[in-house]
């Protein structure tokens, strides 16, 4: 045992010398509403020092047209769905469609207020599957007298649950276990995706995200396709993918906790009749992994490993690597992706980037 150890201190050594002169590329891939770049930005602020207060104060409107945003989707949704509201709105951005104005008027406040409170508004959040309302809106209405103060700049925490349409390349450099790491965000819509295998050949670690909660919804993109399904799809051919073999591959299962909380309310064999698991949020995630890895050799990185269901043609041979996430809890996101460095570690070694002593 105490051999073993020493062998293993002595991998982690060479990684840490090795990474000095080439930071470890991790690479987060996943289709829209993922929670992909909000791991991202947790991941920035646990090893990388964070946002600073001027870099935050940049989110500001984006926060501000959020709230008016999603209150003015569930609003039109209300009518659609037959959800009629008792409480009639009186600001402006509520009346009309004009631009958001900040600093937020008491009006507005208010009427975010009673809106949010409002039994015709609840009804029509309930069935916020039916039509596209961002993961946010709950956390900005309860945020909303904050928000609306005059000298507002927002946390970290505001960040997090802010949804902002990810565009571009996003890129970021941290240090974790004294391993150096380079994590590349690109957007996950259709129109994105295009730009992510420029960067596959350097990639060390392809970290997919897909949310579990997304198994009743549609996409942005066209508002027909599952969620789901696509997600999938997209899985597979970056598990296909000649310029990603040999890096690490993880699933993280992410937005558990809406995920257990929807169950309740949309249960999972009316999606999938053949799921027998009821509300059991762990037997629904094992069920949608199985949906992804098939018979692909898997992993959970913090419990035992699993064999799937089904095939993925070209990918028989990877291994791929599991975990339950929930993007918006930064300690379950320092946990998870601890877990992931050591496997990256281990796998470097096996995979012959790095010659272990003896």
């Amino acid at each position: 045992m105490g051999c073993g150890q020493s062998k293993d201190n002595s991998i982690d050594k060479q990684i840490v010398e090795m990474a000095k002169s080439k930071p470890i590329t991790v690479m987060l891939l996943g289709s829209g509403e993922s929670g992909k770049s909000t791991i991202a930005k947790q991941l920035k602020i646990l090893f990388g020092g964070g946002f600073p207060e001027q870099e935050r104060a940049t989110h500001k409107s984006s926060i501000c047209s959020n709230v008016v945003t999603c209150m003015r989707t569930l609003i039109e949704q209300s009518a659609i769905l037959n959800h009629p509201m008792k409480y009639q709105p009186k600001s402006k951005e509520f009346t009309t469609e004009d631009p958001v104005t900040l600093p937020f008027s008491p009006e507005l406040v208010g009427d975010v207020e009673a809106l949010w409170a409002d039994e015709g508004i609840q009804a029509t959040y309930e069935e916020s599957a039916k039509f596209q309302l961002p993961d946010c809106a709950k956390y900005l209405f309860e945020n909303v007298k904050r928000i609306a103060m005059e000298d507002y700049v927002p946390t970290e925490e505001d960040l997090i649950h802010n949804r902002t349409k990810t565009t571009g390349i996003h890129e970021y450099d941290f240090v974790v276990k004294d391993i150096p790491f380079h994590l590349i965000d690109v957007g996950g819509q259709r129109s994105e995706r295009k730009k992510w295998v420029s960067f596959f050949s350097d990639v060390d670690c392809a970290i997919f995200v897909t949310s579990l909660a997304e198994y009743d919804m549609k996409l942005y993109e066209d508002g027909n396709t599952s969620r789901l399904t696509e997600s999938i799809a997209v899985f597979k051919d970056i598990m296909t993918n000649e310029f990603l073999k040999g890096a690490v591959k993880l699933i993280f299962l992410n937005k558990m906790d809406l995920f257990e909380e929807k169950l309740t309310k949309v249960p999972l064999n009316t999606i999938f009749p053949e799921y027998t698991g009821g509300d059991n949020a762990v037997m629904g995630a094992q069920y949608i992994q199985q949906l992804f890895t098939g018979k692909l050799q898997t992993e959970e990185m913090n419990i035992s490993g699993a064999d799937g269901t089904a095939n993925i043609e070209g990918a028989v041979n990877e291994k791929v690597y599991t975990n339950p996430t929930n993007a918006t809890d930064g300690s379950n996101i320092k946990r998870v992706f601890m877990l992931a460095v050591d496997v990256i570690m281990k796998n470097m070694a096996a995979n012959g980037k790095m010659r272990p002593t003896k």
